[in-house]
């Protein structure tokens, strides 16, 4: 509030300042023409306009006067508004918080009536259920009454049966006793045969794990027999395919030391040098990895013999397919031929 009242303040004074200013634009545009009509007329005319212009400026300064008056009139007669505005919003504020506090105090008072009748109506409900638990104690004990008033009377029934009871007992036992004698004999005859079955199955049972045991024995030294043979078999098959890929990969050795040799690039003073690589190849030849496996002493010298065995794949080797498993992977010895 304070703040909108500054603010019509800066307003009324911008309105004040700004007609002073207006006016007084007026009373400057007034003295010019004035001043330029005295130079264009005789000095007897100068006589006759000088008491005009004089009271045209006096009429101008009353009329500013007057504006000036009514704008601040009119300033403050909102200044005056203002406040009245100002005044009510307080009345309505202190109002409204009386107001508010009435209605939380009613609620407060509301509160404690709906606290009060809530702790009534459970204290009501407690002794509700006091008394119905009373009545069903009642209702219990009564119950309890008449069961020992029935069994009483099932207690005096039954002395007066006791005896007819008693003497149908005695019989029932005396035949209960000739049927546990017999009962007994037949499960000691019944025993007896088991027991003889049993050891006929044991003894058949344990016949028939010692043929069975010695059929597995059997059968384990005829498996170990023929996998012995098998494996004499493979070992043979081996040594023989591995003397027969050693005798083809001797008998290609020249053949592949002249391809390589084809292929190498005299590097330095390479007599007496000798490097060994393993070489792996394909089906076909082709030349799949080169590995140093002993160095000749010159590095230069190992890589220009590993760059020759590559240059010169594919290599001839043998094409017998059963001996390529023992072939694919070869040392190779390469030694720098003389010039």
């Amino acid at each position: 509030m304070k703040r909108k009242n500054l603010k019509q303040s800066v307003v009324g004074f911008k309105s004040v300042l700004l007609a002073v200013v207006v006016h007084a634009l007026i009373v400057l545009a007034v003295g010019v023409n004035i001043f330029f009509q005295s130079d264009n007329h005789s000095d007897s005319q100068s006589d006759n306009v000088k008491p005009a212009s004089i009271q045209a400026q006096t009429v101008e300064e009353a009329q500013l006067t007057r504006e000036i008056e009514l704008v601040r009139q009119q300033e403050e007669a909102k200044r005056r508004e203002a406040e009245e505005r100002q005044k009510k919003l307080e009345d309505a504020i202190l109002e409204q918080r009386t107001l508010e506090e009435k209605r939380q105090a009613e609620e407060e008072r509301l509160a404690q009536i709906e606290q009060q009748r809530v702790d009534e109506e459970q204290q009501a409900k407690k002794l509700e259920e006091a008394r119905l638990e009373q009545e069903a104690e009642v209702r219990r004990l009564e119950l309890i009454k008449q069961q020992e008033l029935d069994q009483l009377a099932a207690i005096e029934k039954q002395k007066l049966t006791e005896s007819a009871k008693l003497a149908e007992i005695e019989q029932q036992r005396k035949l209960a006793e000739e049927q546990k004698q017999k009962e007994a004999q037949r499960l000691a005859e019944e025993k007896r045969k088991k027991e003889e079955a049993e050891k006929k199955r044991l003894a058949e049972e344990k016949r028939k794990q010692e043929q069975a045991a010695e059929q597995k024995r059997l059968a384990e030294e005829k498996r170990i027999q023929e996998e012995e043979a098998q494996k004499q078999l493979l070992a043979k098959r081996e040594e023989q395919l591995q003397q027969r890929a050693a005798s083809e990969l001797g008998r290609f050795e020249p053949v592949i030391r002249k391809r390589v040799e084809e292929n190498w690039v005299q590097v330095g003073s390479a007599n007496n040098l000798t490097a060994s690589v393993i070489v792996e190849v394909n089906r076909g030849g082709d030349v799949q990895s080169v590995q140093l496996n002993q160095s000749s002493g010159s590095k230069q010298f190992d890589r220009s013999v590993e760059q020759a065995v590559r240059r010169a794949s594919p290599l001839p080797i043998p094409k017998d397919p059963e001996i390529f498993d023992y072939i694919r992977k070869f040392q190779f010895k390469f030694t720098a031929p003389n010039t």
